[in-house]
């Protein structure tokens, strides 16, 4: 019993932000700071209000510029991640603990230190306002996770399942693209 009402308490006190947050929601703009646990008047109207372009908002333009730059981010680093981790967790080279601690020395920095050198770096090579000036430094600053957990994962594959993909006329890359 002391269990559930532990789980119960922390259910609520997990979930409760996030209710109010869908009650405020549909609330009417002159009740938004009410306290009452249910609104008096249920409105869509914010829902309208914010989806209206006419009143300069572009919502669903913001939403469709957060995919695009998501979906770049995403593939681009996976597609550098995957390669890199694959060299740091296959094949034996000299100084290969070196590479990867810098990797996880680039991690550790801080990405708000670099939003006003790179501002102005943007800014002199033409890119504000484009999708680039997004792209490049998010894909900087997931690179270094995506590295480190595809390392993780690829050492964890077994040997064989490489091995029989060569048996069977695969080159050494090969497998990974399978």
């Amino acid at each position: 019993m002391r269990t559930y009402m532990g789980a119960a308490i922390i259910l609520i006190w997990g979930l409760a932000p996030f209710y109010w947050m869908v009650i405020t929601a549909f609330r009417d703009v002159d009740h938004t700071f009410d306290t009452t646990p249910w609104p008096t008047y249920v409105t869509l109207d914010n829902f309208r209000d914010a989806l209206a372009t006419d009143k300069g908002n572009d919502f669903l333009g913001a939403i469709v510029n957060s995919l695009i730059i998501g979906a770049a981010t995403t593939a681009v680093a996976m597609m550098l991640g995957i390669f890199t981790a694959y060299a740091l967790a296959r094949i034996e080279f000299r100084g290969k603990y070196v590479v990867t601690g810098i990797i996880l020395a680039a991690s550790m920095f801080p990405g708000v230190a670099l939003v006003t050198p790179l501002f102005q770096l943007f800014g002199d090579i033409g890119w504000i306002g484009h999708y680039q000036a997004l792209i490049v430094p998010n894909i900087s600053f997931v690179l270094p996770l995506t590295i480190y957990t595809l390392t993780s994962f690829l050492g964890d594959l077994p040997w064989e399942l490489e091995e029989a993909a060569r048996v069977d006329g695969a080159s050494r890359g090969r497998p990974s693209g399978r």
